[in-house]
């Protein structure tokens, strides 16, 4: 049986997009896991939100830097990883193929969306892991077109993958009735 793992770090960590959007991927990844008779694991500091019919590997470092070039790779080594799903960045040494979600590039783009050395620390470790994986996902059409006038990325890798409907806005969910408004995306001024 194929082990895949994702790496789900940002559960708990209130991150918005990026939580949610792995939260859901789990959620979602469950049943086509188990058909495909795959092995689904999720790596994060808090088991207790991992979904069920997806095993938690507890990893607590606190470190990023120490995580992504030292204890990440060890554990993938350990759980004999065939395949990784990671957002943004690659461990330093990866162990087994990995698939990358990049869902934007607003940190090349646009100077205030993150501090100067966030800021540095994507632009280094972001092209690396899209260089590096096997494929990469991205939520858009312009992310992907960032990706490769940026980047330089070969098109054909790279998949389009927009973000799904969490169930609850779906019509048979609890909020089925009503009018609503919907605006996507964290009260930041670049969204």
């Amino acid at each position: 049986m194929s082990l895949v793992v994702v790496d789900a770090d940002v559960l708990g960590r209130e991150r918005t997009g990026d939580e949610t959007y792995i939260r859901n991927l789990l959620r979602e990844l469950v049943a086509p896991a188990r058909e495909a008779g795959l092995r689904l694991v999720a790596v994060t500091r808090h088991p207790d939100l991992v979904p069920d019919g997806v095993e938690p590997a507890v990893l607590r470092t606190k470190s990023q830097e120490l995580r992504m070039a030292w204890t990440l790779p060890r554990l993938l080594g350990r759980l004999g990883a065939d395949l990784v799903h990671t957002q943004y960045a690659l461990p330093l040494r990866c162990p087994c193929p990995a698939v990358v979600t990049i869902h934007d590039l607003s940190f090349e783009r646009d100077r205030s969306a993150m501090k100067p050395l966030e800021r540095a620390v994507f632009r280094w470790a972001v092209p690396r892991a899209a260089r590096r994986a096997r494929r990469v996902l991205t939520v858009s059409m312009r992310s992907m077109n960032d990706l490769i006038e940026v980047y330089r990325l070969d098109p054909g890798t790279i998949a389009v993958t927009p973000n799904g409907v969490d169930p609850i806005f779906r019509s048979e969910g609890p909020r089925a009735e009503g009018r609503y408004a919907l605006a996507v995306g964290a009260i930041q001024a670049r969204k």
